[in-house]
């Protein structure tokens, strides 16, 4: 009766143990939160929020903290030192279980950057990978910022055909390209979603 008690236990205990290793989210800080950060810019809470997390033992934690720096950084056109963080950020990322989960985050700020530094070759290489990554993790929120890129991508190119196969493809998913298009016309090209269209309002609240 012992050994069996003891074989629950260790089974339950290594349960948990897995359960834990594969959760690939940060718990120190929500979603919330970091959407407020981006929207507000706010250097002292960014500064501090940043330094919780990179003294935490997280890693996961880790990878948002750089994403936060990263997102203050690129549109103040330090590119330099964005460039740095997103590098350490792919090398952590790399060095993680969770590296399929989280891959995105490093392709999506790869894309960012070479979007606002001008090098369309080396955005054209991590918005496919970033849309690639992003629908094979079902992960909505980061297909749509990823298609936001292509989309930049292909029109600087004016390669619209491509564009009308991907509204062809969203068209068959399970979010329509209407939501898409009715979140870039009313919030912008930095909306996130998901954003509620509502036909009798003239502009959509994000």
């Amino acid at each position: 009766m012992q050994k069996i008690l003891s074989l629950l236990l260790l089974l339950f205990c290594g349960n948990n143990i897995l359960q834990a290793q594969n959760n690939c989210n940060c718990n120190q800080i929500t979603q919330q939160q970091v959407d407020e950060l981006r929207s507000n810019y706010d250097s002292a809470s960014i500064y501090q929020i940043i330094s919780k997390l990179y003294q935490g033992n997280d890693k996961n934690c880790l990878v948002i903290a750089y994403n936060i720096e990263i997102n203050y950084l690129l549109p103040k056109k330090k590119f330099d030192k964005a460039l740095e963080i997103i590098q350490k950020q792919e090398k952590l990322i790399n060095s993680l279980s969770c590296k399929k989960e989280l891959i995105t985050y490093s392709y999506l700020n790869y894309s960012n950057y070479y979007k606002l530094s001008q090098d369309y070759e080396g955005l054209s290489k991590y918005a496919f990978k970033a849309l690639e990554t992003a629908e094979a993790n079902n992960d909505k929120k980061k297909e749509f910022k990823a298609i936001t890129f292509n989309e930049f991508l292909n029109t600087r190119q004016k390669q619209h055909e491509k564009n009308d196969m991907i509204r062809e493809d969203l068209a068959k998913g399970t979010i329509s390209y209407l939501i898409h298009v009715v979140n870039y016309a009313a919030c912008g090209a930095s909306a996130r979603l998901p954003c509620v269209y509502k036909k009798n309002k003239s502009r959509n609240k994000c």
